[in-house]
């Protein structure tokens, strides 16, 4: 599903989705300060000829826009 992998942060060291900061699972202390945040994710759907636009992860969140493609 491209909602779930766009919105994956199981890999500490390399999230697919970034947040900017994150706590060491091991023991919850912000040891880790990423210097990248995700800001959007965007989805094209060719059949419904839309491309949605998150800025949150996608796989729990609605979209802040969809808009509609032409070709």
């Amino acid at each position: 599903d491209v909602k779930r992998i766009l919105s994956d942060q199981s890999d500490y060291t390399f999230p697919v989705f970034r947040v900017g900061s994150r706590s060491d699972p091991d023991t919850n202390n912000f040891e880790f300060w990423d210097t990248a945040a995700t800001v959007a994710t965007g989805i094209f759907d060719i059949e419904k000829k839309t491309w949605s636009i998150y800025t949150k992860p996608s796989a729990t969140s609605e979209p802040v826009v969809v808009l509609p493609m032409q070709f």
